[in-house]
């Protein structure tokens, strides 16, 4: 199966809609400003992944019930910047999760069960070089 291309939107009310721009643009400035603060410079990229809700009917879950998965409005976002030898993970938010780092060598990604942290998913997937 062919993988297709991640898209790229550069306008927020294609995303958003009108209704939502405002607050949307908010939360990004605020994200950049945070990111720059903490990093020295602002992000290269931001990617979204919109929340979902799973419904009953469309297909098996892992416990073998139907479900239907249906985005909803609220999402995440990261902010990105490459360079360097480690993946750092921080959080607008880092009393409650604290910033992380990982060196990007695949041969050595981990998961300590002790940490149960919201981003062991992400030092799972960020090392191994996905475009």
């Amino acid at each position: 199966m062919a993988s297709k291309p991640v898209p790229e939107v550069t306008e927020i009310e294609a995303v958003y809609g009108l209704e939502g721009a405002a607050e949307a643009t908010n939360r990004y400035q605020k994200l950049a400003a945070t990111f720059k603060e903490k990093f020295g410079h602002y992000p290269e990229a931001f990617a979204r992944a919109p929340g979902r809700v799973n419904l009953i009917g469309e297909h098996i879950d892992y416990e073998g019930y139907g479900v239907l998965p249906m985005a909803i409005r609220q999402d995440t976002i990261v902010a990105i910047r490459k360079g360097g030898d480690n993946l750092t993970i921080s959080h607008l938010d880092p009393d409650k999760y604290p910033t992380v780092s990982f060196g990007t060598d695949p041969a050595q990604v981990f998961v300590k069960a002790a940490w149960l942290h919201w981003y062991n998913a992400l030092c799972m997937c960020g090392p191994q070089q996905v475009p």
